[in-house]
């Protein structure tokens, strides 16, 4: 089923759908609710936007990198920290 292409074997996406289901997902909602929630609770808009894009877009960056790797087989073979890092 998998046509005989390793990076689409079991061993290689299951790295990759815990790590975007941890990471992209749950690092999105973490995002989000802080933005969120310093700006209702401060009753005060963001210090620097442009940080809190950078920071945000920075992440997307990551997060494309590790799916790009992680079929790939660039893994450090530890359970849920398998993304390699510089």
């Amino acid at each position: 089923l998998n046509f005989d292409l390793p990076w689409t074997s079991f061993g290689r996406l299951r790295p990759l759908h815990t790590n975007a289901v941890i990471f992209a997902f749950g690092g999105c909602a973490l995002f989000a609710s802080s933005f969120y929630s310093v700006q209702r609770t401060c009753q005060t808009q963001l210090f620097a936007p442009k940080v809190a894009a950078f920071c945000f877009w920075g992440w997307q960056l990551v997060i494309l990198l590790a799916a790009i790797s992680l079929p790939l087989g660039y893994t450090s073979s530890k359970e849920y920290a398998e993304l390699e890092w510089p």
